[in-house]
């Protein structure tokens, strides 16, 4: 029976040495975690290919504003530029004609 205690808190150790290691580092990791999803989110944003993508994207915006006299589709498009594009930096775009459409529609 002694065996079998000694086991069973052996046993008992070893969950409680494993939950705190758990229970330490898991919010270190998970910081780890965070930081690195943004240094990979940041690269991903300055890839010339990204750029190059987001500016096609904004072409055509602009292909279809310039297209269309109704005021309301141009309205239309504006708001989905402003939408899809918030986040995105107009500065990385090499393009002056794509840039200044987007920050007009921006601006309204």
């Amino acid at each position: 029976m002694k065996n079998l205690k000694d086991i069973v808190n052996s046993i008992m150790v070893f969950i409680m040495l494993i939950g705190g290691f758990y229970y330490i580092l898991m919010p270190i990791g998970g910081e780890f975690g965070k930081k690195s999803n943004v240094i990979e989110r940041d690269v991903y944003e300055t890839n010339p290919q990204y750029i190059k993508g987001i500016a096609d994207d904004i072409a055509k915006y602009m292909y279809e504003y310039n297209t269309t006299d109704d005021e309301a589709e141009q309205q239309a498009v504006c708001q989905v530029v402003n939408h899809r594009f918030a986040d995105f930096d107009l500065n990385d775009l090499n393009d002056k004609d794509l840039r200044d459409f987007a920050r007009g529609c921006r601006m309204g």
